[in-house]
């Protein structure tokens, strides 16, 4: 239990330092594994914004959205 603690603080740890770098494609992968803890903990809602995130971001959106949504410093 405290291993998984510390595991998950560490995570977001790194996740608000890219974040707060403005490292796109490492916040990018740090949302690919939320996606997972999302659908693990049940949080549908935030599992369905994760996805359509990564669907925009893979293509279903115009590139100068695409590059907004990598690069913005708001995701």
């Amino acid at each position: 239990m405290c291993a998984l603690l510390v595991q998950h603080a560490v995570k977001y740890k790194v996740f608000t330092f890219y974040s707060r770098n403005g490292d796109g494609p490492r916040v990018l992968t740090h949302w690919k594994f939320l996606q997972l803890h999302f659908k693990e903990k049940h949080h549908t809602h935030y599992s369905k914004i994760s996805a359509k995130l990564m669907l925009l971001v893979n293509g279903a959106a115009p590139p100068q959205i695409q590059h907004r949504l990598v690069w913005s410093r708001v995701i």
